[in-house]
């Protein structure tokens, strides 16, 4: 009966032990499972933040190209449409009206640097702020309100 009862005891024993180990590991790897899915869900919604941001980018990118369009049109116009409306061709009145272009190209040139002084702060003059020419210039402006 002593015998038995020892080895009921070491079996008992045993089994014990046993257990206690594969219930460590599995506390171990319990542990890394829930670290694992706290750092994935920390990752989603970083990448889900990332998302957003990266739509937002792109919306204010595609609106960007859109108006570049739109200003690449413009400015195409300029050479192929008389300020009328009509078409024309800008090489052959370059030919037949030398001064005319010239003086327009200036006129442009000096739009354009007149814009870049006011884009760098200048103030701008009593004129401009009711003058078409300069509205877009004036409204990117921080600088005149």
């Amino acid at each position: 009966m002593f015998t038995a009862f020892a080895m009921f005891a070491g079996v008992a024993y045993w089994y014990y032990t046993d257990t206690q180990k594969a219930l460590a590991v599995a506390a171990a790897n319990q542990a890394k499972l829930e670290t694992s899915l706290s750092i994935q869900k920390e990752t989603t919604a970083s990448l889900q933040a990332d998302i957003k941001l990266m739509t937002k980018t792109i919306k204010e990118l595609n609106q960007e190209f859109a108006l570049s369009r739109l200003n690449v049109k413009r400015i195409e116009q300029l050479f192929t449409q008389s300020e009328d409306g009509t078409s024309r061709d800008f090489g052959e009145l370059t030919i037949q009206q030398p001064d005319y272009v010239e003086e327009k190209i200036q006129k442009g040139n000096d739009e354009v640097f007149r814009c870049i002084e006011l884009l760098s702060g200048q103030e701008a003059q009593q004129g401009e702020k009711e003058n078409a020419e300069f509205i877009d210039c004036l409204s990117t402006n921080t600088n005149t309100d």
